[in-house]
């Protein structure tokens, strides 16, 4: 995969547009990343009761309801240094779910990443790695080159088998790993956190 060819889109963005974003929106041929509006934010609410996907007790779309959501975006889109920002992954302007930014601690340039995407959302779900993939690229882009952090993290239950691969093949150097963390689907599962730094980021891909 050509990570060379990621664009900056210069189409407007919808209803909660962060102003420290301005100039970063970013896309992979089809696939995008954009701000959220109400409509997308009812659709992640309904997939969140539906979804399959394993989620830890602290992932952010566990935490939120319509309202929260809502209040939490208004609260940090005029901000300049927000303390966390959600956004859009869309397909052909297709929502396929979000990702984004669930801590950013500008103090020590460093900043959490998350992901919740619904594989039957997706034109080719056979490939859904390859999303994942391209959305991690994305969400790191921004933290590197845009925010100019030094470091970024992620957390995932050991039991998603193809964030967990993807996340290490990706750059991410798995640092801890926490036993019977939680409970999914009345299982108990390990907490792996792991993270990438803006050097090896920038090593693996220097036109980014």
């Amino acid at each position: 995969m050509d990570f060379r060819k990621l664009q900056r889109s210069s189409s407007p963005i919808t209803d909660y547009d962060y102003k420290c974003l301005k100039g970063m929106d970013a896309s992979f041929f089809e696939y995008k990343l954009s701000s959220l509006n109400q409509n997308f934010i009812k659709q992640l609410l309904g997939w969140k009761v539906l979804t399959q996907t394993p989620l830890l007790p602290d992932h952010p779309i566990n935490s939120l309801g319509k309202g929260t959501f809502s209040n939490i975006l208004e609260k940090n889109i005029d901000l300049s240094a927000p303390t966390s920002i959600h956004l859009a992954v869309t397909e052909s302007g297709n929502l396929l779910g979000s990702a984004g930014f669930s801590s950013l601690d500008w103090a020590e340039s460093h900043s959490k990443l998350y992901i919740f995407l619904d594989p039957k959302q997706s034109s080719e779900p056979r490939v859904w790695g390859r999303l994942i993939s391209i959305v991690l690229h994305l969400l790191m882009r921004c933290a590197f080159t845009h925010f100019n952090f030094s470091k970024v993290s992620i957390e995932t239950p050991n039991s998603d088998i193809v964030l967990v691969h993807t996340i290490e093949a990706s750059g991410f150097r798995r640092e801890a790993e926490f036993k019977d963390y939680t409970k999914i689907n009345s299982e108990l599962v390990d907490m792996i956190y792991a993270t990438c730094t803006k050097e090896s980021y920038l090593r693996t891909f220097p036109e980014s």
